[in-house]
Order: structure tokens, then C-alpha cells, then sequence
């Protein structure tokens, strides 16, 4: 195969080492190649080290394959002092003619010198940190999401119909509402008076409506039959409801019975209009 490219290296990168391999002209016997390989530490270090030792046989092009995201450092430490080529390891291992017993590094090295590698696009800095920034976004926007709705089925299991009489449970109503049964309110009335604007006229029709809610599903029945009374008021619920208005740490001496939590004790399964909240 002709050479194209006169000094060149090929790099296996790993997560704690990077091969790098070396190809040069023979001086003084026309068309021998001479190559050299080395590893080194995927440290700070290393990659300085392995910067200098490819200077110094006066390489001009580097290949590397895209591993996962152990290639980025390299790629860091190396821009600007090279021509960088990321290729993708599929590619590399479709070209014809590889030998078993050779490494990575030097077929990487010998199709680079050949020509027979063709690069991926590989943006500049900036675009790269925006395109680091926009994903994490991305990320933490599909998560929130995610919690929303974990929320939403648990407010539908407990029969509290929240989201029927807001939009969005996590809005500056929906969040008042949550924020009131978390501290143990469970009067429908003050509940409903949390609500803002339009709202508020919906929330009143909603707890007028004395309609029976759904029972639900088995083990929500179960939760609400085994729960005591929902208006019944037991030393032991002002006990928990002291210490959740007190210190701020909820459930302190063990965990409650599931039907229990305020928000849904009971009133599942009842007829009891306050069950609509």
C-alpha cells in the first residue's frame, strides 16, 4: 500500500492505559517503515508524557478509535499539537488485511499512513461543553418529570384527586395542597381554601360533590381496612403529628401502617366527601 502520511501514530485507548504506536521512515532505505510502540498512564501525567514522545519522532497525524468516553482526555491533551483523527472501531475493524497477532495500535497507525481511515466529526471545544451542558439539561428535565408523575400515580392510588382540580400538581397551588398534608392537615375545607384564583371555585365544587371515590386497588384496601379511624384522634397520632411539626423529622420510631400516612388514611373506599383531597 502507498503511504500518504510519512509520520504517524495509531493509540489504543483504555480507562487506565493508552497504547500508542509510532510509524516512521526507515532514514537511509527508501520505502522501510520503522515503528515503535509504548504505553502509558491515562493520568495527567501520562498523557503529557506521551504529548512529548510523539513530538519528539516529529509526528504530524494521530488515529485513535472512539472508546466510550475514554477518549476525550486524549483528544484534550492532544488537540492543537496534532492533526487528530477519531475513527469508529466498526470501521477499523472492517478493513481487509488485518493479521491476528497485530495489535491495535499498529493497525490503527498502519491504515492512518495509508489513508484508509476516515474520521468521525468531532466538534470544536465550545460546541462540545454546549453540547455537554444542553444533554445534562436534557437529563435532569426527563428525571423531573419522571418524579412528577411518580407522584401523581401515588396521589391517584391514595384517592386524592389532586390532579383533577389542578393542572400541574407541582405548580404554586399544587405545591401549597402537598405542602399542608405533609404537615397533617386533612381538612378538605383548608385544603380547598389553598387554592388560588379560578381554582378555587373548582376545588369547592369538587369537595361539594360527595361523590363515592374509587375504592382502588387491592392492596390500597387493604392499606385503608387495616388503618384506623381517620377522625379519630389517638395519643399516639398526636404523638407522631408532634414530632412531625417539631424536630422535622417524619416517622421517628418506626414506620407506620400504609394506611395510615395522613393524606390517605382511610378514605379510601369510604364515602366520606373529604376523601376527594
Amino acid at each position: 500500500m502507498n503511504v500518504v502520511i510519512e509520520r504517524c501514530a495509531g493509540l489504543d485507548v483504555h480507562k487506565k492505559t493508552v497504547v500508542a504506536c509510532v510509524r516512521t521512515p526507515e532514514g537511509g532505505r527508501g520505502k522501510l517503515r520503522s515503528r515503535e510502540t509504548r504505553t502509558f498512564t491515562t493520568a495527567m501525567k501520562g498523557l503529557e508524557a506521551l504529548r512529548a514522545w510523539l513530538g519528539s519522532h516529529g509526528v504530524t497525524d494521530v488515529a485513535m478509535e472512539s472508546t466510550g468516553v475514554y477518549w476525550r482526555p486524549v483528544y484534550a491533551v492532544l488537540e492543537g499539537d496534532f492533526r487528530l483523527l477519531l475513527v469508529n472501531a466498526r470501521h477499523v475493524k472492517h478493513v481487509p488485511g488485518r493479521k491476528t497477532d497485530v495489535r491495535d495500535s499498529e493497525w490503527i497507525a498502519q491504515l492512518l499512513e495509508c489513508g484508509l481511515l476516515k474520521g468521525s466529526f468531532v466538534p470544536p471545544p465550545e460546541i462540545r461543553d454546549l453540547r455537554d451542558l444542553t444533554r445534562l439539561r436534557k437529563t435532569l428535565v426527563e428525571d423531573r418529570t419522571a418524579q412528577v408523575n411518580r407522584v401523581g400515580k401515588i396521589l391517584e392510588l391514595a384517592n386524592v384527586k389532586l390532579a383533577s382540580v389542578v393542572s400541574d400538581i407541582m405548580g404554586v397551588t399544587g405545591r401549597r395542597i402537598l405542602d399542608a398534608m405533609i404537615d397533617g392537615e386533612e381538612d378538605s375545607k383548608v385544603l380547598a381554601n389553598l387554592t388560588r384564583g379560578s381554582l378555587r371555585g373548582e376545588a369547592q365544587r369538587t369537595r361539594r360533590s360527595g361523590s363515592r371515590p374509587d375504592p382502588g386497588p387491592p392492596s390500597v384496601r387493604a392499606a385503608a381496612a387495616s388503618g384506623p379511624d381517620r377522625r379519630a384522634v389517638t395519643p399516639d397520632r398526636q404523638a407522631g403529628h408532634a414530632d412531625r411539626r417539631g424536630d422535622g423529622r417524619p416517622f421517628r420510631g418506626g414506620a407506620r401502617p400504609p394506611g395510615e400516612h395522613s393524606g390517605c388514611r382511610a378514605s379510601v373506599g369510604r364515602g366520606d366527601s373529604r376523601g376527594d383531597w
